[in-house]
């Protein structure tokens, strides 16, 4: 089974490919944008970044997509564009009909440390204690790798001592959720 989390932003989309028992990457895509860029410019870092993570996680060749919710109350003058991208990037995935698994932030982060309200940093500790081959740069792959390792736990090893007893369970909530 092929495994991609997304961790989707215009700045830091967060990316990891885990398949047949190893990481195959883990990434991070995106920029900083301006506020005086043009509907080209902001279309094109669009369409760049959606391709970019597509060149990671081909859509027809992933099985699940393990992707965070987006942050529904935020609001000011990106939304758009934070639309945008969330469907660039999963709109291939559900022309392919992958799996697709929507997580909330606090379920990721009760998952990856017993804290639904963990740091950015706990965050990053978390994932590179649990994974230290997984490749974690930054807050944005560590939330990609634990959206990946909230799939594992529950396929690849749900009687292992490898995850806490809490973790196991919120894995199982979330797939029971999303059936």
């Amino acid at each position: 089974m092929r495994i991609v989390g997304l961790d989707i932003s215009m700045t830091g989309t967060g990316t990891a490919v885990w398949s047949a028992g190893e990481w195959l990457g883990t990434y991070k895509f995106g920029r900083n944008g301006h506020n005086d860029e043009t509907l080209r410019q902001r279309r094109s870092r669009i369409t760049t970044l959606a391709d970019q993570v597509h060149a990671v996680a081909e859509p027809h060749d992933i099985d699940l997509v393990m992707v965070e919710q987006p942050a529904y109350s935020r609001g000011g003058a990106g939304t758009w564009d934070r639309a945008g991208v969330w469907w660039a990037i999963l709109g291939p995935y559900v022309d392919y009909r992958c799996h697709i698994i929507e997580v909330a932030p606090n379920t990721i982060k009760k998952f990856a440390t017993d804290d639904g309200r963990a740091s950015k940093t706990q965050m990053i500790a978390a994932m590179l204690k649990r994974h230290p081959d997984a490749g974690v740069m930054d807050d944005n792959t560590a939330d990609a790798v634990a959206l990946v390792d909230i799939a594992l736990a529950r396929y690849r090893a749900p009687d292992s001592t490898f995850w806490p007893l809490y973790a196991k369970t919120i894995a199982d909530r979330v797939f029971e959720v999303a059936a």
